[in-house]
């Protein structure tokens, strides 16, 4: 930090001042020039700098004396990209606007986010083209009013969501547009799903649940949910994905953190891989449990059990089998 900044000795106490921030190359050789200016009552900010490639510009009229200091804030950041900061985060190419000023004891704005390079998550790219609210900030909590997100594919998300900044519950509410997995992720199947997802969320427990689905092909295919984060676990109380007369039901959990323990059941009944991606047809009726780890080198314990007229490609399959599968074992 360098710079200078003065300040008057008698009323208004006027204001004036250059300063710049510098970072190293651990922070992508980040730089902000920041001038001020006005009084001490009225101060105002004017700041443009990079990071990387992503450049920003951010203008603020500020109140010190005042129970809400903010009066007005004006944020222009261009060409952010999440992979530069970590490697193990998706590439993005985003521009973020956001104003915001006084209101109520608190602040009211908008937020508008634009991602250049949208992509399917295993292409290491986020699935989300555009995401834009009104939002209210106070003390306690950010309420985001009219939320809503375009999808890669044509996919729509809106809805409302309150996010306490104290500790209580939390609640989204979410309906969902034309969501197409295939663009989600690459070996899943095209679809147009619609439906709702909510979430009750405190700072203990994080309760979602939904369900959605898709009418337009042939059979229909869907999903709903019931799930709990609790004490760095995830565990989904019961599941069930359809596609035309068949259905997988069951219910997993796995632990967010350490080795990433995890476990599943699940009953098949008529089901048809190939109606949910890059699968072989076929006609599944049977039990299967799974646990494992997938850190720090992934394993998979499975046992399957698939019933008499259970066909896979055409070939007719039954029996039991138990299998482990971890890197570079079988």
């Amino acid at each position: 930090l360098t710079g200078d900044i003065s300040m008057g000795g008698e009323p208004p106490f006027a204001i004036a001042g250059k300063f710049t921030l510098a970072g190293d190359a651990t922070l992508k050789d980040a730089r902000a020039d920041v001038a001020v200016s006005g009084r001490l009552d009225a101060v105002a900010v004017d700041a443009a700098g990079h990071a990387g490639e992503a450049r920003f510009r951010l203008r603020a009229r500020l109140s010190p004396l005042a129970v809400v200091v903010l009066d007005d804030l004006s944020l222009d950041a261009q060409g952010l990209d999440l992979a530069t900061w970590d490697a193990t985060f998706p590439a993005t190419r985003l521009g973020v606007k956001v104003e915001a000023r006084p209101f109520d004891g608190g602040l009211l704005g908008d937020v508008d986010a634009v991602n250049a390079i949208s992509g399917p998550i295993d292409a290491l790219r986020v699935p989300v083209r555009s995401l834009r609210s009104r939002f209210s900030w106070r003390a306690d909590a950010i309420a985001l009013d009219t939320l809503s997100a375009e999808l890669a594919g044509g996919g729509r998300v809106a809805g409302r969501a309150n996010v306490p900044l104290n500790g209580d519950a939390g609640k989204w509410t979410l309906d969902v547009r034309d969501l197409d997995l295939k663009e989600i992720h690459t070996s899943l199947v095209a679809t147009r799903l619609s439906g709702k997802i909510s979430a009750d969320l405190d700072s203990a427990r994080q309760r979602i649940g939904g369900t959605v689905s898709d009418r337009t092909m042939v059979g229909g295919i869907g999903l709903s949910f019931v799930a709990t984060v609790t004490d760095r676990r995830l565990g989904v109380e019961r599941f069930r994905i359809h596609a035309g007369d068949g259905e997988l039901t069951g219910s997993g959990r796995i632990q967010l953190a350490d080795r990433h323990a995890f476990d599943l059941t699940a009953k098949a009944r008529h089901v048809d891989p190939s109606r949910f991606g890059k699968f072989p047809a076929g006609n599944l009726d049977g039990d299967l449990t799974a646990n494992g780890v997938l850190q720090p080198a992934w394993r998979v314990d499975a046992n399957l059990a698939l019933v008499e007229g259970s066909r896979v490609a055409g070939v007719p399959v039954s029996g039991s089998a138990r299998a482990t599968v971890a890197a570079r074992i079988v």
